[in-house]
């Protein structure tokens, strides 16, 4: 069902809801993209679709649970070593370590995790 979405060309359409006035709106937005992201086939699509800065958007003005879920993105994008790059060129960075020190204990948790895993890699 998720290529399907992606076939039928609505990624750009969920990217576009990302930059909507309502704040609802794009915590769904970014729900459904984190979603998407899962299936490997999708992720080059968010990316082409121009989903990255939207996401890094919503990370710095959105509620805390569309925040942590494009967190949660991003670091399904970033299973692809391009989409890293994208990702940190885009300015994702400063907002991450922001989520990392005020969000909930369970996001703060996964950024560790990830940032402990990521350091361990290079």
């Amino acid at each position: 069902m998720t290529v399907c979405i992606a076939e039928v060309g609505a990624m750009p359409l969920l990217v576009d809801l990302l930059s909507s006035a309502d704040p609802r709106t794009q915590e769904h937005a970014v729900t459904a993209l984190l979603n998407l992201s899962i299936n490997e086939n999708n992720k080059g699509t968010i990316v082409n679709a121009g989903a990255i800065p939207d996401i890094v958007d919503v990370l710095k003005n959105v509620s805390m649970e569309a925040r942590e879920n494009a967190a949660a993105t991003y670091f399904s994008l970033s299973v692809l070593d391009e989409n890293k790059v994208a990702i940190g060129t885009a300015g994702a960075m400063p907002a991450l370590i922001k989520l990392l020190f005020k969000g909930t204990p369970r996001v703060s948790g996964y950024l560790k995790f990830k940032v402990l895993v990521g350091c361990c890699r290079s």
